[in-house]
């Protein structure tokens, strides 16, 4: 398996272009136009049944020939200022062509394209005079990958100018071996490049534009619709953990109004209350529910390490939770327990894993998980499931997570992710806000990275805050596995962790492999002969194939299966760590001094 990276600045691109698009493009109508009228009216003429049992062909019969022509030609769009010939590089896996390509005169042709994986593109091609060229949507089936885009001049003495892009921000490489084809995996590039095409100008895009028109198996339903109870309750931070505590839960969007009920537990003081933000969730293919309310309530002016009960209530429609319980973060040091998740995708793996934690004994003041929290982080139906199945843990015990590659699947970016969990807002400024991020627990510092955007600002970030840092134990989080994997994320070595070495991170949580992987404490990129240095971790908590394969030269401990927990605990002067089954089977454990 080859590295999934979604950062452009891994890849030497042989030239790139980014042009922004013109007031005509813009003033156009597009495909995202006509789907959003499509959309709307099969809601108002179909039932659910009717709407998930869409088909690529019925799909067809239920648009309108304006539409028809708006998916034809409105999804992708550029002004030539000579006259072309443009090719689509369709994967040869999708069993059914977009309709547009013969509609529009496409014509195949005996021309194949592939990447490093073997992927096979079939070529379609068609000469445009100068002017816009429009193309169409990928089909209605979601099929991934999305089709790619090659232009060029008719008349090769002509200097080639592509201007108006619709989408507005287009990259254009040269069509060569060793280009890059999607943004949201930047080493998938091409190795096969017919001659004919070589030095064209290519376009390329996300494999997640699939999505756009997925017509058939686009609608959705979630098995836990939202209703006037609160549900999915859970805790994070987004200031500091001794004296605040983040609540949050969603509702039907009927619920205008929400408010978390606290006191110290066991006390007769006065109940305090706090008001709850709310933000519309809006997941349009999902048919049972496709709007509901998130709420998010933040308790100030809390005493470090104290154990609060807490409610959380619907004053104008009458419902509430059961009271739960929170505590705080020590403000001086004591002995503290860390679970640490990863790869929690699987709905049942996932349901699964906290019921055993829960059989098992697990305790814990902090859950941490290093990405992949669900499958399809763009919809909102895994968060659901997450969230119910984890919910009489995730609504006593914060958890703080990191961005995996799922989350914010096929570069279509994290969302919804970014809307459930509330958490701090002192990360790089450059990429979305809470992607990245720095907290505090007693003795030990965290930094949590979002390998889902740009390496650089946060290079430049970890490069300020890490220096700052007086905490005894620094742990960083992420979701990709440096040092791991030979060659497999280099940059992140070279970057982030020449870094953590530098300024004395002592472990590295990390995801995305799935099996259970230790490294010996690394300097300089291999183990080191004193002993010192970050020791990475990777594992998962969903169900894994057991392997057998000879162990990278860093590994100190290596084994496949799946449904790990990790188990940390920190003291002033060591950091024990446990790598056990959600049974409670010990499979590896070693202990870091001071």
């Amino acid at each position: 398996m080859r590295h999934k990276s979604l950062l452009l600045n891994t890849v030497t691109l042989v030239s790139v272009l980014i042009v922004s698009s013109s007031v005509q493009a813009q003033a156009q109508r597009t495909a995202a136009d006509a789907m959003d009228q499509i959309v709307t009216r099969l809601y108002a003429t179909m039932t659910p049944e009717e709407l998930t049992a869409i088909t690529v062909n019925s799909a067809e019969t239920l648009i309108t020939s304006e539409e028809r022509h708006l998916l034809a030609t409105g999804h992708w769009s550029f002004e030539t200022n000579v006259p072309v010939v443009v090719s689509i590089m369709r994967s040869t896996r999708q069993k059914t062509a977009p309709f547009w390509l013969l509609e529009q005169e496409f014509e195949k042709t005996d021309l194949v394209v592939t990447n490093v994986e073997g992927w096979k593109y079939e070529v379609w091609q068609k000469s445009f005079p100068s002017g816009r060229v429009g193309l169409g949507i990928n089909g209605f089936d979601n099929h991934l990958p999305h089709y790619l885009v090659a232009v060029g001049p008719q008349d090769p003495a002509d200097r080639l100018v592509l201007t108006g892009f619709h989408p507005q921000d287009q990259t254009v490489l040269t069509m060569e071996p060793g280009s890059m084809t999607y943004h949201d995996w930047t080493e998938l590039v091409l190795d096969n490049v017919p001659e004919s095409l070589r030095g064209q100008q290519l376009l390329t895009t996300i494999r997640g534009r699939s999505r756009e028109a997925s017509l058939a198996s686009g609608f959705r339903s979630t098995p836990f619709p939202s209703t006037l109870e609160p549900s999915s309750i859970h805790l994070t931070w987004s200031e500091d953990p001794r004296t605040t505590q983040n609540v949050q839960w969603r509702a039907a969007s009927e619920v205008a109004e929400g408010i978390v009920q606290f006191r110290v537990s066991g006390s007769e003081q006065p109940i305090q209350t706090t008001t709850a933000n709310i933000t519309v969730m809006n997941d349009r293919m999902l048919v049972n529910d496709s709007r509901c309310h998130w709420f998010n309530a933040e308790i100030t002016g809390l005493t470090p390490d104290t154990i609060y009960d807490y409610q959380v209530v619907h004053p104008k429609n009458n419902t509430q939770s059961e009271w739960l319980t929170f505590r705080t973060a020590p403000d001086r040091h004591r002995t503290f327990r860390i679970l640490h998740l990863s790869d929690t995708q699987n709905p049942e793996g996932t349901r699964e894993a906290f019921e055993r934690m829960t059989k098992t004994g697990f305790q814990a003041d902090l859950l941490l998980n290093s990405g992949d929290l669900v499958d399809v982080g763009n919809e909102r139906q895994d968060w659901d499931m997450l969230l119910e199945y984890g919910e009489s843990w995730l609504s006593r015990i914060p958890m703080m997570p990191c961005i995996g590659n799922h989350d914010a699947r096929l570069g279509l970016g994290a969302e919804l992710y970014l809307t459930i969990f509330d958490l701090p807002d002192n990360g790089a400024k450059e990429i979305p806000q809470d992607a990245s991020y720095t907290f505090r627990y007693g003795n030990t510092e965290f930094f949590v990275l979002d390998v889902m955007s740009d390496l650089e600002p946060q290079t430049r970030w970890l490069a300020e805050v890490l220096p700052k840092s007086d905490a005894t134990w620094k742990i960083a989080m992420l979701h990709f596995p440096p040092f791991l994997i030979d060659g497999y994320v280099t940059q992140i070595e070279e970057d982030w962790g020449s870094l953590f070495q530098q300024y004395g991170v002592d472990l590295v949580l990390t995801g995305h492999v799935h099996y259970y992987a230790r490294s010996y404490p690394i300097r300089d990129g291999k183990p080191a002969d004193d002993g010192r240095g970050p020791v990475y971790v990777t594992s998962v908590t969903i169900p894994s194939g057991e392997f057998e394969r000879v162990p990278p030269r860093n590994i100190a401990k290596m084994f496949g299966g799946g449904r790990i927990v990790n188990v940390i605990e920190i003291d002033e002067t060591q950091l024990h760590w446990e790598a056990r089954t959600t049974s409670g089977e010990l499979k590896d454990e070693f202990t870091l001094s001071k």
